[in-house]
């Protein structure tokens, strides 16, 4: 799987770790694989200015999917769905 910088990724396995939560969505700051340093994790220690380094396995990237309801307003307003009074 390839990630990009910028990319949005969602977390798929959270095991065995505390600085990540599985189904947040978190941002790729650089991709040196097989890890990813993401934007916003903070492990306590380290300065918040350095990025950690995360298994690139424990995330997806995020799927954006256009919700399209024509199909169903398409149902309401034609004729043959009117329901006989």
């Amino acid at each position: 799987m390839s990630f990009r910088v910028g990319q949005e990724v969602v977390c798929v396995d959270d095991s065995g770790t505390i600085m990540v939560r599985k189904g947040a969505i978190y941002i790729v700051a650089d991709v040196y694989m097989p890890y990813l340093r993401l934007e916003g994790v903070y492990d306590g220690v380290t300065p918040p200015t350095v990025k950690q380094g995360m298994r690139a396995t424990r995330f997806r990237p995020v799927v954006e999917r256009k919700t399209d309801i024509s199909v169903f307003t398409e149902m309401l307003t034609s004729k043959k769905a009117s329901i006989p009074a």
